[in-house]
């Protein structure tokens, strides 16, 4: 829970992280380290070698980010969902309904489970995926900011 912006608090909200995609992320690395480790053995140029071990560093970071950098940042006006600063700031007047459920068809996903919240928004044909660790708080946050909308088994909805 961070600063203040206006009547409410601004809140953060970690995701939920389902172990296999722990595991698959955490192998992927590993696998590339391995691969980065054995491919400096080769015969070649050092500058070669720094370039391609740098680039294998480079993408093992983009596999291992998402896990410890994603978050879903609550205030009075915006949920901005993302990575660092990659991401989208979604405005809470435009959410038109949040249900639970599961990633499907033409869905933006800022998810690290397959379970999670599917929102809903005005005048956009792709929805938005998040996974919120506490969903029952970030329902009720989101409740309380969107007047327009309201808390019906596990979801808002007009």
């Amino acid at each position: 829970m961070d600063g203040d912006t206006g009547s409410r608090r601004t809140v953060t909200y970690g995701p939920k992280r389902d172990r296999w995609v722990t595991l698959l992320l955490w192998g992927t690395a590993l696998l590339l380290a391995w691969a980065a480790f054995w491919g400096a053995t080769e015969p070649m140029a050092v500058e070669a070698k720094i370039g391609i071990t740098a680039l294998y560093g480079a993408v093992i970071l983009m596999c291992l980010a998402p896990l410890y950098t994603l978050s879903y940042v609550l205030s009075d006006q915006t949920l901005r969902v993302g990575c660092g600063p990659v991401g989208m700031t979604l405005a809470l007047q435009d959410i038109e309904a949040v249900t639970t459920g599961m990633k499907t068809g033409l869905t933006l996903g800022w998810s690290m489970a397959l379970k999670g919240l599917v929102i809903e928004r005005r005048g956009k044909r792709w929805k938005v995926f998040i996974s919120p660790l506490n969903q029952g708080d970030f329902l009720r946050d989101l409740a309380e900011r969107c007047p327009h909308l309201t808390l019906r088994d596990a979801g808002l909805s007009r």
